[in-house]
């Protein structure tokens, strides 16, 4: 008996609503403060998940598509070189690959208080973005020589639990 009336007494301290009043009258601010970072936390966890997923799903279409990009750049890509082919080859995708991960990440609505961490990952990740569009060769010569474009996008957006967001 004593065993049940723990289990309740445990199971109903939980049962309030935002805001509800305590047995001595007064508002339980802590109960709702422990919600709201409750649900923060809840919808932080969501957003990196569909971010993720989101950041995934943009990547592996890339990665795709990049073989035969490059593919066909090599075969109309005449007289140039093969860095030359392949920098203009991954500009626009990539360039673009990127950026729309930053526009479908930005359409998920940032959570509140994560604002400020998001939109740092979010600049570093347009910042590669602009490289790869105005200097594609210089992009492929930083990473084939472990320069690491991609270093500061993806450290953020790891440190946030979005990683997939960071990558080419």
């Amino acid at each position: 008996m004593l065993l049940s009336i723990v289990t309740i007494t445990g199971l109903c301290i939980g049962c309030g609503r935002e805001g509800s009043t305590t047995s001595n009258g007064s508002t339980d601010a802590s109960t709702a403060t422990t919600a709201a970072a409750g649900n923060s936390k809840a919808r932080a966890g969501s957003f990196a998940a569909e971010a993720t997923k989101l950041c995934d799903e943009i990547r592996q279409k890339y990665l795709a598509e990049v073989p035969a990009i490059v593919a066909e750049a090599h075969k109309n890509g005449g007289s140039q070189s093969p860095e030359q082919i392949e920098a203009k080859a991954i500009q626009a995708p990539l360039s673009n690959s990127l950026q729309e991960k930053v526009d479908k990440v930005r359409a998920l609505g940032i959570p509140k208080g994560d604002e400020e961490q998001v939109e740092a990952i979010l600049a570093a990740i347009e910042e590669v973005a602009e490289e790869v569009r105005t200097e594609p060769a210089k992009f492929l010569y930083q990473q084939s020589h472990f320069e690491h474009p991609f270093f500061k996008a993806r450290h953020l957006a790891d440190a946030y639990g979005i990683g997939h967001c960071g990558r080419a």
